[in-house]
């Protein structure tokens, strides 16, 4: 029914002679979307029937503004209501224009007021984000057509799509580990928000999750910011570009956030960085960021609905810690016993001490990699007289290929990490020494430190057979490509050196007590043991006894 006026001026109502088209509901897709079913579709012939067998009757996606196609694989549609029952319409139904338009046979002309209700047909190529709109039409005229008879009284809406994933140069790296006790600008983050469907994004906001903090209050992270990386290579350049106002750090315990909430639209795919300045860096203060997708918020600026990543899975996490430059153990308390210093310095003119080769101690066979910081670091290889040295603070070396090969259903007791040691002269100075189980990218969060060293060689373990060095660790970590021993020069105007490092993994199998499963023995050294044992548990003559390790001290001996 139409509201009209007569020659008079006068309103008046008239009824509409033509068909209607009505979905039921008003849809909403998104870009990358499968095949989706339509919402049903009701087509109604009204007083003067205009729906004919000389024209059949076409549904057309407007595809100028939706952007999406029928799918033609589907030629079979439920069909309902009176030209159905009647006779008028059937399946198979049909497509024209690449997809873009239904055509369903029409038999017999439609009466004044018949129905045709069409269902379990679907859509499909959701390619570009729309606002909501109008988005089908019905045509009458055949298939030359241009001018639809009647629009949609219900909207199609598609959304573009927002993901965050890691950033295109990967995670960032440690960015506090200075001797100053603030960093201005440090770059703390890397990730990318991935943009689909040619719609803008507001991201109204993004929160950073903070783990492990030790020694780093709310206050001391200021000035937070984030900044496209526009060139991709983790640094805040000229041109990279802040988005939304500074965020804000919260921190309670061993957690916190770094929260977002000012808006910002992203146009395209890019790289963002998190950016603050932190105050009061003390020795062993640290914090492990990361960001889950799904805590940033977003909503299409065309299709006005919200977009925030599903993803629940964490990006990389990155830590920033800053070493310690003195003795001790850092990171969170260890039991007590677990940081062990043995063999401390002997005094001036004392003879050096040698590493040896205890069993179950491996040394490694390559250096460099994250961190390759030190003079002919391959020198640490084996006890020698040749050291591997550095003389500046806060340089580092990575040492692997130790040739481990732990079970994969043992368990991990404790790591011992054997170092022979000095330092020119005035004697002084410290090594630090963190392990890494994924090729030196992170390293643990306890750091154990050697004694003052001295100009004498001296051998020093740290770590236990039940030091954990703060983590659970896992057989496949042990591998020559995960399994680094990062070493942390901290001399004291001198240059600290390196002779030997060995290490030196105590596991067992079926969750046995420590060194169950870890102590692999020669033959001799089972024999040695063998007269120890006998040595506690027998009480015999002293003739007896005397014969009785004769005998073993010869069978072992036989061995060599």
């Amino acid at each position: 029914m139409t509201n009209s006026y007569n020659i008079g001026g006068n309103s008046c109502w008239d009824f509409a002679t033509g068909a209607t088209i009505a979905s039921a509901a008003n849809q909403t897709f998104t870009v990358g979307d499968g095949i989706t079913a339509i919402s049903t579709i009701t087509i109604t012939d009204l007083l003067s029937p205009t729906i004919t067998d000389a024209s059949d009757l076409r549904i057309a996606i407007a595809t100028s503004t939706t952007f999406m196609l029928w799918d033609t694989t589907d030629l079979g549609a439920e069909m309902t209501g009176s030209a159905f029952d009647t006779g008028k319409v059937a399946n198979p139904v049909a497509y024209e224009g690449g997809g873009s338009v239904l055509r369903i046979t029409v038999s017999d002309d439609f009466d004044p007021g018949e129905t045709l209700v069409v269902s379990a047909l679907s859509f499909t190529s959701f390619a570009t984000a729309t606002a909501p709109l109008s988005g089908l039409k019905l045509f009458l005229g055949g298939a030359a057509d241009q001018t639809g008879d009647s629009t949609d009284s219900k909207t199609i809406t598609i959304k573009g799509t927002v993901a965050g994933v890691e950033h295109a140069g990967g995670q960032v790296t440690n960015d506090i580990d200075t001797s100053e006790t603030s960093v201005s600008g440090a770059v703390l983050y890397g990730f990318n928000l991935t943009l689909a469907g040619g719609e803008n994004m507001s991201v109204t906001n993004l929160v950073f999750n903070l783990s492990g903090v030790n020694g780093i209050a709310a206050g001391d992270i200021t000035n937070a910011k984030l900044y496209v990386d526009y060139n991709g290579n983790k640094t805040v350049d000229g041109g990279d570009t802040q988005m939304g106002d500074a965020g804000t750090a919260a921190v309670s315990g061993q957690t916190g956030t770094i929260t977002f909430s000012s808006d910002f639209t992203a146009t395209t795919t890019r790289d963002y960085l998190l950016v603050a300045d932190l105050a009061s860096i003390g020795f062993g203060d640290q914090v492990t960021i990361a960001l889950t997708p799904n805590n940033v918020t977003s909503s299409g600026v065309t299709s006005l609905l919200a977009t925030t990543p599903a993803s629940l899975t964490a990006l990389s996490a990155v830590q920033h810690v800053k070493f310690p430059r003195g003795g001790g153990v850092i990171g969170f308390a260890a039991p007590a016993g677990q940081s062990i210093a043995i063999g401390g310095g002997p005094g001036a003119g004392a003879e050096d001490q040698e590493i040896g080769s205890s069993p179950g101690f491996f040394p490694p066979t390559t250096s460099g990699g994250t961190f390759d910081e030190w003079t002919t670091p391959d020198y640490a290889f084996a006890s020698d007289g040749a050291d591997a040295t550095a003389a500046s603070s806060w340089f580092r070396e990575d040492y692997g290929g130790f040739g481990f090969s732990v079970p994969g259903s043992n368990t991990v007791n404790g790591i011992q990490v054997k170092l022979e040691l000095s330092s020119t002269n005035p004697a002084g100075g410290t090594i630090s020494v963190a392990l890494s189980w994924n090729g030196g990218t992170g390293t643990t969060t306890t750091i154990e430190t050697s004694t003052t060293l001295t100009e004498s060689d001296t051998v020093v373990t740290l770590g236990g057979p039940s030091s954990t060095w703060g983590r659970t660790w896992t057989p496949a970590e042990f591998s020559d490509a995960n399994f680094k021993v990062r070493l942390i020069a901290e001399p004291s105007l001198n240059t600290v050196n390196v002779d030997a490092i060995q290490v030196k993994v105590h596991h067992v199998a079926g969750g046995g007590g420590p060194g169950g499963g870890g102590e692999v023995l020669a033959p001799y050294f089972r024999n040695l043991a063998g007269v120890y044992k006998a040595g506690q548990n027998l009480i015999l003559a002293s003739d007896t006894f005397v014969a009785f390790i004769a005998e073993k001290l010869s069978a072992a001996l036989s061995l060599f």
